[in-house]
Formats: C-alpha cells, structure tokens, sequence
C-alpha cells in the first residue's frame, strides 16, 4: 500500500490472476494471496438466510443513503451501520468496507473488493455517485430501484404460492391412495390377472412402483436437476431454453413482461444518474436473467457505437412490442430517454400484475381439473375391478 504500508482485504474476482492485476493497476504490490469461499465469508443466503440477502442490501443502501443526506461522513455511517447490523456477515461484510474507505479507497471499490452480492449495475450507479457528489441522490434511487425489483419478485412468487400448494397437497393425496388405499384391494384383485380392465393394472403398476422404489424418485429429481443444471451453462443451449420460455402460451407473457419492467428499469435508472446510454446498455447486456432479451441488448449495444440509436436495433427484435420502441423513439427524438425508460418499466410493471392474475385465472382451475382427474381416474379403476369381480362371482 503507501507508505510501504501492508494491507489485508478481500476481493471479488473470477481467479487469482484478475485479483493480481486490479490489485496492480490500484497501486499496491501483492505478496500473497488466498482464495476464500463465499460461504466462509458469509455471503450465501443459505438455507435459512444467514447470508447477505438482497433484503440486507436494501435495507443497507437506504439506511446509508438516510445518514449521508443528514450529513454524516462516509466511514462514520458505515461503522455505526455495523453495530446496528443484527446478523454476523452483514457486519463483517460493513466491517470490510469501512476498513477499505478509511485506508482511503472509494465507497465504489471499497464495495468490489469485499466480495459482497454487489452487481455490477450497482456499482456502476454509486460510482456515478461518488462522480457527481450526489452519492446519497443516488443511493437513495438505488434502494428505490431494489425495492421496486423487490416488490416484483415477492408478486411473482405470491403468485405461484397457491399453485405449489395445491400441487402439494393434491400430490399428497396421490400417495395416500397408491401406498395405503389401493394395496388393500390387490389380494381381492390377485386371481384375476389379466382379466383386470387396463387401467386397474396401471394403478396397481404405479402403486407398487410407489411402495418399493420410492427411494428412486429423490435420485431422479436430483439427477434431472443436475442434468438441467449442466445443460444450461452451455450458452447456446441456455439461450435455446430461454427462448422456448417467452414462447409458452401461458407463462411466455408473464416472463417477457417482467423481463422488460427489470431491463427498462435498469436502463433507466442508469441513464438518470449520469451513466452513459451505451455503458448502461452493456450492463444490461451482461446482467439480463434471459439470454435471448441479453443478446438483443449485446447486438443494440454495439450498434448504437455505430450512431444508429437505441430503438431501431431493440425493434429487430421480436421480443420488444412496437409500443416500446416507439416509447423509446420518442424519447431519443426529445432528449427524455432515462424518463421515458422508467415509464416504460411502470407499464410494464403493471401488464406484469395483470398477467400474474390472468395466469391465476388460468391456472388454478386447469390445476384443480387436472388433479381431480387423475383421483378420479384411480377410484374409478378400482370400482371397475370391483364391479368385475361382482359378475365374476355371481
């Protein structure tokens, strides 16, 4: 460090030759260096949130953007945030940034190089911050930001809750039927064999199948989600799966919708904070849950380095309605894109809502349908055996 001094920290990097060379272009002489896991810092939610939560993040951007708008210095919020902090790595995780801040490194790389669930599109709004000094103007909109995308995320979730309980409990139901109701009508079944109608036999075939290999379902639920995990790191593939997504009949709308309320949303807030329209396009780009709605930034990035604007690439697309790029015309023709752009994503913020309820509409009873008939079809297979068994004896 300067000074000669030596200083330990902590680094966010895709490998130890990234940390070397930022380390490097910072000024500083690394000695050593050690990788560490994510979760020994603390920064997994886990699986009851003892992590750094985007929940924390919010909570710590507003609180900090609160105590610098009342005029408390920098590294002063960040210590008192850290005794507040009631969950042990959001207090080393704060702890790591005020070390960084007061050996003099901005609030920006203080937050990269503490290896916090810091994106790159939030870093890029606090260094526009810290570039303007209207670092608390900024945080501010910042915790607007996430607690919007919050807000969108709790809906869709809220919205699949009834769903997946139904789901459970009619699955429940199943199991009951094939492991305790229908064994106790197989010895009445047991001479007749082929005689049996068809869909008897499907029903004690899968309730035996149930009663002696249920161990195998676990293994095959984590086997396909393993194979479905390797198979979408592939990008091609990925982005193959993405779009057969937005192509669904029911869900495709859904997911487009919220797709563009958190791609406008971004660019939008980026672009009103003093990011440039092609930085905040790249961000986008690298950042986008969809691959496919991802490489139609990725292409309109590099032809807005060729002038040709915003809204003529986004409108090759077929995944941008006319609606928005004409929105976005507009706002390019009248210098109001960043306004434009957040209005965009309040549009789509709202057709999101009310695609979530027209799902609901759909879904619930297609659910319930659905379930009925498989009950259904089981009782009715045993009453036929039954009623076949009657004639036999008669």
């Amino acid at each position: 460090g300067e000074n000669g001094r030596t200083v330990e920290g902590e680094m966010q990097a895709a490998d130890t030759a990234s940390v070397i060379d930022n380390l490097q272009s910072s000024g500083y002489l690394p000695v050593a260096t050690r990788e560490i896991s994510p979760r020994a810092l603390g920064l997994t939610d886990g699986l009851f949130g003892t992590g750094v939560t985007r929940s924390d993040v919010l909570d710590l951007t507003r609180e900090l953007a609160t105590m610098l708008d009342a005029g408390m210095p920098l590294a002063q919020s960040l210590a008192t945030l850290g005794n507040l902090a009631h969950k042990a790595p959001v207090r080393d995780l704060l702890d790591r940034v005020r070390t960084s801040v007061e050996a003099g490194a901005p609030l920006s790389d203080a937050l990269q190089a503490s290896g916090g669930p810091f994106s790159t599109f939030y870093l890029s709004l606090v260094r526009s911050g810290e570039a303007t000094g209207a670092l608390e103007l900024v945080l501010l909109r910042l915790a607007e930001y996430l607690q919007r995308a919050q807000q969108l995320r709790e809906s869709v979730l809220s919205a699949l809750l009834y769903p997946a309980i139904l789901l459970c409990v009619a699955g429940g139901s199943l199991i009951v039927l094939l492991l305790y109701v229908v064994p106790q009508f197989e010895p009445m079944f047991a001479d007749l064999g082929q005689a049996l109608p068809l869909s008897t036999r499907i029903v004690i075939a899968l309730a035996n199948a149930v009663r002696h290999s249920w161990w195998a379902l676990p293994l095959v639920m984590l086997g396909g989600y393993g194979v479905a995990k390797a198979w979408r790191t592939d990008s091609r593939r990925k982005a193959a799966f993405d779009a057969f997504l937005l192509r669904l009949p029911l869900f495709g709308v859904l997911i487009i919708r919220v797709e563009l309320t958190r791609v406008f949303r971004t660019l939008g807030t980026l672009t009103s904070n003093g990011v440039t329209l092609l930085e905040a396009v790249r961000i986008v780009g690298d950042t986008a849950a969809n691959r496919v709605i991802a490489h139609a930034f990725e292409d309109a990035g590099k032809k807005l380095e060729q002038g040709r604007g915003l809204s003529r690439p986004l409108s090759d697309s077929p995944w941008f309605p006319p609606l928005a790029t004409q929105l976005i015309r507009v706002g390019e023709e009248t210098g109001t894109l960043a306004p434009m752009l957040l209005k965009l994503a309040d549009i789509y913020d709202d057709e999101s809502q009310r695609a979530i309820k027209r799902m609901l509409a759909l879904l619930e009873p297609l659910l319930i349908l659905g379930l009925g008939l498989l009950i259904a079809f089981i009782v009715i297979s045993i009453l036929l055996a039954i009623l076949g068994l009657n004639e036999l004896v008669v």
